[in-house]
């Protein structure tokens, strides 16, 4: 198998700290979301980057991954070391994947939640290359199958926070236990929060587990959520602050105009009530930081309406 630098996949230092992960996630996975990029290749590199944070972003799954070392290349033949598996005793979390997602359910004990990823992760987070031989993975699947409650996996679903608002499709692959493979096509609602879980229950004659889908929303440079408010910034010129008036502002699903009080200033923040996600206690806010943007040339004629600004005004913002 390819051994994974997952730091180079979301291209950070192996010191870089949980905010730093998180950042450069959040960045290339609204670069190469398959919604957003139509580019031949996006999904698969969509898929690596996820896979790379659902390593680095878990301390857990980051101390196992550091513990084979800084000396390996990308794609370089990989073969875990025979004691590997004697460094941790590791439970089992929730994967990230993005347009689509592939669950196996084959094993209660090792806990799926790992389909839709590499071999070399697989390997390393699954447990099937360590420790169990046959006749241990034939218990195991007699202790699956014979459990009376209903296990249940997990996988994150990625959405922005456009589909959040308007509601979208994702169309999953689920092996059951039976290994016989289904496709699902699963309803997001409008409104869907983040960490939200939709239920869904394999079928077949006999289905053993119940799989979450735990929604992740992903904020991009324009948008941010805080519940159901959606936090955008609008950049303002000098004289549009100063003397105030009617500028459009975006959000996720239009664009509204909003009032600018005259002497606005940079940093205060304004509230379109009603226009941020929908909920069950109605929709949210859409809530407007203004930022004052000063021209960084001018021309000679602006050069002069500044100065002539400058003589007559007495405003002093030191005082």
């Amino acid at each position: 198998m390819k051994y994974q630098n997952y730091y180079d996949t979301l291209g950070v230092d192996r010191k870089a700290s949980a905010e730093e992960i998180h950042k450069a996630y959040r960045r290339l996975a609204r670069k190469y979301h398959p919604d957003l990029n139509k580019a031949k290749g996006s999904e698969n590199k969509f898929k690596e980057i996820n896979e790379a944070h659902e390593v680095l972003g878990d301390p857990q799954k980051r101390a196992r991954y550091d513990q084979l070392g800084a000396n390996w290349q990308n794609g370089q033949e990989f073969q875990p070391p025979p004691d590997f598996e004697q460094f941790f005793k590791f439970g089992s979390n929730f994967g990230k994947q993005g347009q689509s997602a592939t669950f196996n359910f084959g094993n209660a004990e090792q806990s799926s939640g790992l389909g839709g990823f590499s071999d070399f992760f697989n390997a390393i987070f699954g447990g099937s290359m360590f420790s169990q031989d046959k006749n241990e993975s034939e218990q195991n699947n007699k202790r699956f199958h014979s459990h009376k409650a209903s296990p249940k996996t997990a996988h994150d679903i990625s959405i922005t926070i456009a589909e959040a608002s308007r509601g979208t499709m994702r169309q999953i692959y689920l092996r059951d236990p039976d290994s016989s493979e289904k496709t699902y096509n699963v309803k997001i609602p409008a409104g869907v929060s983040q960490g939200s879980i939709i239920r869904i229950r394999p079928k077949g004659k006999n289905p053993q587990t119940e799989i979450h889908l735990r929604i992740n929303v992903v904020s991009d440079d324009n948008f941010s959520l805080d519940g159901n408010n959606i936090n955008t910034k609008l950049y303002l010129t000098p004289w549009e602050a100063a003397l105030g008036g009617k500028v459009e502002v975006k959000s996720v699903d239009g664009a509204y105009h909003l009032t600018i009080p005259a002497g606005a200033q940079s940093g205060q923040k304004m509230r379109l009530k009603g226009k941020g996600l929908p909920g069950k206690d109605g929709s949210g806010d859409l809530l407007v930081e203004l930022v004052i943007q000063v021209p960084k040339t001018l021309s000679a004629k602006e050069q002069d309406l500044f100065k002539q600004l400058k003589e007559i005004s007495t405003y002093n913002p030191r005082k």
